[in-house]
C-alpha cells in the first residue's frame, strides 16, 4: 500500500512530482518506470542513501543497470492505480 501520495492535473508530467514523492520515501531502494528516469531524480534517490531501481529511459546513454527481480515489485504499485481506477469508475464495485 502507497505511504504517500500527491495528485497532480492529467497533461503534467509525472517527473515534476517524483522529488516531492521522494521526501517521503525510506528504504533501500526507489523503484519507477521510465517516466522517472531523469539524472536529476536519480541523484536525488542515491543522496537519499537509496539504490534508483528506475527502467531506462529509450534515450539514457549509456542505460544503467537495473536489478529485474527488485524491478518486478513495481507491478504491486500499479495494481494498485489500477484498483483505485477502477473504484472511481464504478463506486459500487468494492
Amino acid at each position: 500500500m502507497p505511504l504517500h501520495f500527491e495528485l497532480s492535473p492529467g497533461q503534467q508530467h509525472d517527473v515534476t512530482m517524483a522529488e516531492a514523492l521522494l521526501e517521503h520515501a525510506s528504504g533501500a531502494a526507489c523503484i519507477a518506470d521510465s517516466a522517472y528516469d531523469s539524472q536529476a531524480f536519480v541523484d536525488a534517490i542515491e543522496a537519499k542513501g537509496m539504490v534508483p531501481v528506475i527502467e531506462n529511459h529509450p534515450n539514457r546513454k549509456p542505460p544503467r543497470e537495473v536489478d529485474r527481480d527488485t524491478y518486478s515489485l513495481r507491478y504491486k504499485v500499479e495494481r494498485c492505480f489500477h484498483s483505485l481506477k477502477c473504484a472511481c469508475q464504478s463506486p459500487n464495485r468494492f
